[in-house]
């Protein structure tokens, strides 16, 4: 096959970031969003078995798309099991403003 393997090795201080995102994904519904938290979307439309997972943050900014990912990834791996990490379609870490330019509206979460 015509393809190269890419090997991300995440940078120690993103841990922090991949904590965040997991315990907002572990949040209670209900319980107040923290502030500066992660703003977490899982769009299933379209295909219910799978997800596309957003994560809007501004901490994202300056780290590349690869590694925003990967993060993103790795936190709902983390957070809900290697089961669920299987049916990520889409990991994606954007920024407020990446967001907005996509048509994610923040100002909607609860």
């Amino acid at each position: 096959m015509a393809f190269t393997e890419l090997n991300v090795v995440l940078p120690e201080e993103l841990a922090p970031l991949v904590d965040a995102i997991v315990a907002e994904l572990k949040r209670p519904k209900g319980k107040p969003i923290r502030n500066a938290a992660p703003r977490v979307f899982k769009d299933s439309s379209g295909l219910p078995q799978y997800a596309h997972w957003y994560v809007v943050w501004d901490r994202f900014a300056g780290y590349n798309e690869v590694i925003r990912t990967d993060v993103v990834y790795r936190a709902v791996k983390k957070a809900l099991g290697p089961k669920e990490a299987l049916k990520v379609v889409t990991a994606m870490g954007l920024t407020p403003e990446e967001a907005v330019n996509m048509g994610i509206s923040t100002k909607s979460c609860p």
